[in-house]
């Protein structure tokens, strides 16, 4: 039975993670500084009853001895969009790539044999009217960007036949989790339209009425 550390599993994304992992026989096991600790739907079970454990802590303030007995870590801990990486970019530089570094040379040392970094296509910038994949070039526009490039540069230079890394490069989520998040596009843009009777045709009018990004459900189903 696999051991899974899964940083970050208080989130939006990590919620449904872990859930989806117990759901799998995975002993799971999830580290968080909960900063947005009560947001959470009091219909649905708290994320931490899919886990054998958890903990409130820093990623910074981790130690060898943190990551003793995994088969993988799951590393979702960020911070996580544009908005606040522009506002707090040496914040965002010191979780989103010290700290990804040091969690992962923790791993790495404590014999962890799989790491899986959540990334983001943020990382190809504005591409303009050509679509993009894995073969196209990085072009990254804000602070959240570059750092997650910088945490992909990192971690494959550490990897190795021992110390298995895969990257995910996520799309924009969206759609519902125990702990839902209303500030990304998508979930913002359904809001509205179903609120505000105007919002949709006042949006879409500027744009021509065409409007094209990635997005990804924070399902496994769906990509995640």
């Amino acid at each position: 039975m696999l051991r899974v550390l899964v940083t970050g599993y208080a989130g939006y994304v990590g919620a449904v993670v872990v859930r989806e992992l117990a759901s799998r026989s995975c002993r799971t096991v999830g580290y968080d500084s909960n900063w947005f600790w009560g947001v959470q739907n009091p219909l649905e079970d708290p994320p931490e009853r899919s886990l054998e454990y958890s903990r409130c802590v820093d990623t910074r303030d981790l130690q060898s001895e943190d990551f003793e007995g995994f088969d993988a870590v799951v590393h979702l801990a960020a911070v996580s969009n544009d908005p606040i990486g522009s506002e707090f970019d040496e914040a965002t530089l010191a979780v989103n790539v010290h700290a990804t570094r040091h969690v992962a040379g923790l791993a790495q040392d404590a014999g962890v044999s799989n790491f899986i970094f959540a990334s983001s296509t943020s990382v190809y910038g504005a591409a303009g009217d050509d679509l993009v994949d894995e073969a196209s070039s990085p072009n990254p526009q804000t602070a959240y960007a570059s750092s997650k490039l910088q945490s992909e540069n990192d971690l494959m230079a550490m990897a190795s036949s021992k110390f298995k890394v895969t990257l995910l490069r996520f799309a924009t989520a969206h759609g519902y989790s125990p702990r839902l998040r209303t500030d990304l596009v998508l979930n913002d843009f359904v809001i509205n339209s179903l609120t505000h009777a105007k919002y949709l045709s006042g949006l879409m009018e500027p744009l021509g009425g065409q409007w094209f990004t990635s997005a990804t459900w924070p399902k496994p189903s769906g990509g995640v």
